[in-house]
């Protein structure tokens, strides 16, 4: 093999490694979520941490382990995801259940 066949194959090569698309593990992923009673908020999330704005409030939130869905928590505030259903609770917001992600 020459040298010029040895670029043109570091080339590909660096081409299909190195300039692939971000793992879609680290990329942030963002959704609304509408619930009953009309009450709406929004996520943004990725493998180790949400940011849930609702009520202008921002909650900043580290994953955790669960048994059911994913689960982002801190002191005072929990959030659940499973699919396309999403359930918030904080110490003065309680009634986020039956929320469901909306299809923009």
């Amino acid at each position: 093999m020459n040298a010029k066949s040895k670029a043109i194959g570091c080339a590909a090569l660096l081409t299909m490694v190195g300039c692939s698309a971000p793992s879609a593990a680290r990329s942030a992923r963002f959704a609304t979520y509408e619930c009953s009673g009309g009450k709406a908020f929004t996520v943004k999330r990725d493998e180790a941490r949400a940011t849930v704005e609702y009520d202008e409030q921002s909650y900043e939130l580290s994953r955790r382990k669960s048994s059911m869905g994913t689960r982002y928590s801190a002191d005072g505030a929990s959030l659940i995801v499973d699919g396309d259903m999403a359930v918030f609770v904080t110490e003065k917001v309680l009634n986020l259940k039956l929320c469901r992600e909306a299809r923009v």
